[in-house]
């Protein structure tokens, strides 16, 4: 598949003799769309305390989980190899909007609470576009792959009762494909508007409780920090009557992947900075 692809772009260099290189940059906003849902992660529990020990388990769990909905902001710094192939390099910015979620389907012999998702993300995306002008327009199809880092708070409650949870920068990957469209304004000036899809993941690697109704909740480090690993080899590590030593150590659970998989739209500006034609 590389091979194809690396052969595919030599073609498209190799298509036009009347090379139009250019330096340009790029500004844009937009929006997210989910493309799909799936099963919120379980990062952690959240529990309450009563009177003669009781102790109920909160039920989060909600199946039409995503919090890719959101805006973004894109900018980019570009090279023209000739009227067909592009290559960019760019950095984004996204954000949540849809941030809180009730348990969903809710038990019926449960107690069912909520659970607010704070999360941002910041990449940066190498990309190719392949297009064609005509007159003052121009259409092109763009390529591309990211690598960043992603900040996520989580707060679940249940009436006065919650807890709030910071997680630890992560590296989040991302690849995608779309549509470009252009119109030049003047030699130097274009508009734009994208849309295409957008397929990011984040893996938490650890996660501490910052604050809770119960100062009880957070009296030992098993209760307020929590590291996800790819395999658990003791298993009194996830137990919370474990051996008192056990309650001196993180909590340890395995990772979950947040897929953040979205249909994303923009609209931007395109500024050439120097331009160079020759036959």
């Amino acid at each position: 598949m590389n091979k194809i692809i690396v052969l595919t772009l030599l073609f498209v260099i190799q298509l036009n003799h009347c090379n139009s290189q250019s330096i340009y940059l790029k500004a844009s906003g937009g929006f997210n769309i989910p493309a799909n849902t799936q099963q919120s992660p379980e990062y952690f529990s959240f529990r309450l305390y009563f009177p003669n020990d009781v102790m109920y388990k909160v039920n989060l769990s909600n199946s039409g989980f995503s919090i890719a909905e959101g805006i973004n902001f894109h900018g980019a710094v570009g090279y023209n190899l000739n009227k067909l192939l592009s290559l960019e390099l760019g950095i984004s910015y996204s954000a949540n909007t849809k941030k809180e979620f009730e348990a969903s389907p809710k038990l019926e012999y449960a107690l069912n609470g909520k659970t607010n998702w704070d999360y941002k993300s910041y990449s940066l995306i190498p990309s190719i576009l392949i297009g064609q002008s005509f007159n003052n327009s121009a259409i092109s199809i763009n390529i591309f792959s990211g690598i960043g880092f992603s900040n996520l708070k989580v707060k679940a409650s249940i009436e006065d009762y919650y807890n709030n949870y910071s997680f630890d920068k992560a590296i989040s990957f991302s690849y995608g494909y779309g549509i470009e469209y252009l119109y030049r304004l003047t030699a130097k000036i274009q508009i734009y508007i994208s849309a295409g899809l957008n397929n990011m993941f984040y893996t938490p690697r650890h996660a501490e409780l910052v604050s809770s109704s119960d100062p009880l909740n957070i009296s030992t480090v098993y209760q307020r920090e929590i590291d996800y690993v790819t395999e658990i080899k003791d298993l009194r590590l996830g137990n919370y009557y474990g051996d008192q030593q056990y309650l001196e150590n993180p909590e340890v659970r395995l990772q979950e992947t947040l897929k953040l998989n979205c249909i994303y739209s923009g609209i931007g500006i395109k500024y050439t900075l120097l331009k160079n034609e020759k036959k």
